[in-house]
């Protein structure tokens, strides 16, 4: 419906009659009115007195059986808002009191028409002026719209909330809309065209910058990485040196050797010192490291892997054991987390462990091991051997029968300064065979232990492991054609360069995994206290 100057929109509450284009909506004494129950909340602009009712002769038109046809007025007077009852049936209530006379009101104000019936929120009017509110969506749209439309079906562009334009000019449907309508729309999709382009364009260049980065990243952490190596493989070639040097001592006393071990470990700390600052600035490319994993995972190109704790507890060890923590690969984590599912899953040892503190064999291993220079984490060796059963009895092979916790056969174990008794080559416990004396047959272990660690093992510790399995003669023979220098002869070369006997795998695999469930027990799910840490 329209009249000659003013647009008048319909609700099934009521009828609205904004004010005239030529109020002034900017003034500071502009009154809104907003009808509150209402589905779309009717609002109108007010410079000048006017009046409500449900005749269509007011300026605020209310269809409700509650609103009498003429029900109230709105005057100004000094620029303050007055209120007065036009002989309303229902009355007219502010804050549950009815109203009655002229009455001033206090801005914002809630007005019941009747008790219960339509609430009217008067409120003084923003300093902006409604049109530019509602063209708040896109610049761009206000500068099509037309002052006036002439099509009887669409209504003025002022009266259209923040919903109906972006129904009208933003969806995408091919429907009977008018040729404006359209014309909006092709100019707002070109738009939209355009700023996609520069998003894509902006995040495609703030992704090369990123690859950039990453890539000088990766640059100055591969030099560290291979600086850090060099370092740590001098640090291991001096062990050995050392540990020759003291086994040498052991059956030779001599003061020159004494100062040759002084000099050689003074060296060692000082390359030491220079290894641990070179890790230090590996540590600040952790990040690109962790994001590199991530995004692998993310794009399937690196298997489900266990945590970054459990990650951190494998790289500790393998340090421990004289391996190079920066030589893990991802497979080989994996199979520790693997290794580690074996030992959950069985209770080998929790039933070992239990045995091993019941002994009080702990303090007796890790004393023998620190007397030899060794690390603590051979005490799991002994797990793997026999769960630290000192009466533990081996079958019967070619080279004969191993006993004790050590496992030791024959040969090794008279070597190593042990009593076999009479019964050596009987299935038996024998009270006279030192195999059987957990002191006794530690302190030999250790010997031999640093024996390997110091010749064919090359000062690694999984080698070590390798070298004492009861297969060890082969993998001796094998361990003894890789170059003689810890760089070169490690396990991470054996273990690529050679296939190790399923054997030798799985009993390297179990002590090093059992090693790092001892770094952490509780995380892991096991009772037992920590035996090295």
């Amino acid at each position: 419906m329209q009249d000659d100057d003013k647009t008048v929109i319909m609700s099934p509450i009521g009828i609205q009659k904004p004010l005239d284009d030529t109020a002034p909506l900017s003034s500071v004494n502009s009154l809104q009115v907003i009808l509150l129950n209402s589905p779309s909340q009717e609002k109108s602009f007010f410079s000048q007195g006017f009046t409500i009712g449900r005749s269509n002769d007011n300026d605020f038109v209310i269809v409700d059986n509650m609103v009498s046809r003429h029900h109230l007025k709105i005057n100004i007077e000094y620029g303050e808002w007055y209120i007065q009852d036009l002989g309303s049936t229902n009355g007219i209530f502010i804050d549950d009191h009815r109203i009655s006379g002229d009455y001033k009101l206090t801005l914002p104000s809630v007005i019941s028409l009747g008790k219960g019936g339509p609430l009217i929120q008067l409120q003084l009017a923003d300093h902006t002026p409604v049109k530019k509110q509602q063209a708040d969506i896109s610049d761009d749209i206000t500068q099509f719209i037309p002052a006036q439309t002439t099509s009887s079906s669409s209504p003025a562009i002022e009266n259209l909330d923040t919903d109906d334009i972006k129904q009208r000019f933003f969806t995408e449907n091919n429907d009977n809309a008018g040729e404006y309508t359209q014309m909006v729309r092709r100019v707002i999709h070109e738009d939209k065209k355009k700023n996609t382009k520069k998003y894509r364009w902006g995040v495609s260049i703030v992704f090369i910058l990123l690859c950039v980065a990453i890539g000088i990243i990766t640059l100055q952490q591969s030099h560290y990485r291979e600086a850090a190596l060099n370092m740590y493989y001098q640090t291991k070639a001096l062990e050995v040196d050392i540990s020759l040097l003291e086994i040498k001592l052991r059956d030779e006393a001599s003061s020159s050797l004494q100062d040759s071990i002084l000099l050689t470990r003074q060296k060692l700390y000082k390359t030491q010192e220079e290894y641990k600052s070179i890790i230090n600035n590996l540590n600040a490319f952790k990040f690109p490291v962790k994001l590199t994993r991530i995004i692998r995972h993310k794009i399937g190109l690196g298997s489900s892997s266990p945590s970054e704790y459990e990650r951190e507890l494998i790289q500790t060890v393998a340090e421990k054991f004289g391996e190079s923590q920066l030589e893990l690969s991802d497979d080989f984590i994996t199979e520790v987390h693997h290794y580690i599912s074996k030992w959950q899953a069985s209770s080998r040892m929790k039933t070992a462990m239990k045995r091993l503190n019941e002994n009080n064999y702990a303090p007796v291993i890790l004393s023998a091991m620190k007397k030899e220079r060794l690390p603590t984490q051979f005490l799991y060796l002994c797990l793997q051997e026999s769960n630290f059963n000192s009466k533990a009895i081996g079958p019967e092979t070619r080279f004969g029968i191993a006993k004790g916790a050590w496992q030791f056969l024959p040969t090794t174990a008279q070597e190593f300064g042990l009593s076999t008794g009479s019964m050596t080559d009987e299935p038996s416990y024998d009270i006279s065979d030192e195999r059987f004396n957990f002191t006794k047959a530690t302190e030999a272990a250790a010997k031999y232990l640093k024996r390997i660690y110091s010749t064919e093992a090359q000062a690694s510790g999984l080698l070590v492991m390798a070298g004492y399995n009861y297969g060890h003669n082969r993998v001796k023979r094998m361990i003894k054609k890789m170059p003689n220098n810890p760089k070169e002869r490690n396990f991470w070369r054996f273990s690529t360069q050679y296939k190790i006997p399923d054997e030798t795998y799985q009993y390297v695999l179990y002590i090093f995994s059992a090693a790092v469930i001892g770094e952490d027990p509780k995380y892991f799910g096991f009772k037992f206290k920590s035996p090295t840490l």
